[in-house]
């Protein structure tokens, strides 16, 4: 009995730290396919990383992190998390089909307490909007990195597209797709 209490103990603590590393809400996206291309999803991660450091981002960690392809029981397929705070980014690179893709998705990690205050019933959402508005400073700061991620993985892809003779993205590849906020 003790041994199914520790078993059921450690996979509620592993389904806790897994949701905690999930992105709850996703705030744009950006992602680009080249055709006939062939490039490894490892050197492009210790290239973005590389860059990412040299920019000395204040507050910044840099981690692998592996995400199901379908669901629990599919293959993983691996990508680069850049947080600050809860601010994440997740950069994926990936042969498909013939070619080679490149995307990021920036997105938050949950607040437990802020979504717990929000389903309490009549009032939780106006508490939870009064207690976690962001200032104009936080959400500066937010897009100051969300912007030097994005460059970032820009002058990685320049450095391939550079080394490999394969045409640079035009301006409009290049934009980032905001999805907006809730």
């Amino acid at each position: 009995m003790t041994l199914i209490a520790i078993f059921l103990t450690l996979l509620l603590v592993y389904f806790i730290f897994k949701l905690a590393k999930t992105v709850t809400a996703v705030h744009a996206h950006w992602q680009h396919y080249f055709d006939d291309f062939t490039y490894s999803s490892q050197d492009f991660y210790q290239s973005i990383e590389t860059i990412i450091n040299e920019k000395e981002i204040p507050d910044v960690s840099t981690s692998r992190i592996d995400y199901s392809e379908g669901g629990m029981l599919s293959a993983n397929r691996e990508y680069v998390r850049v947080e600050k705070g809860k601010i994440v980014f997740d950069i994926c690179a990936a042969p498909f089909a013939k070619g080679f893709f490149i995307s990021s998705w920036q997105g938050e990690l949950p607040d437990f307490l802020q979504r717990l205050i929000a389903n309490i019933p009549f009032v939780g959402l106006y508490i939870a909007r009064s207690f976690y508005t962001k200032t104009y400073y936080q959400l500066d700061t937010e897009q100051m990195f969300a912007n030097a991620i994005h460059s970032s993985v820009l002058e990685a892809i320049k450095k391939i597209t550079d080394d490999m003779g394969v045409r640079d993205l035009t301006e409009l590849e290049r934009q980032f797709n905001n999805i907006g906020r809730k």
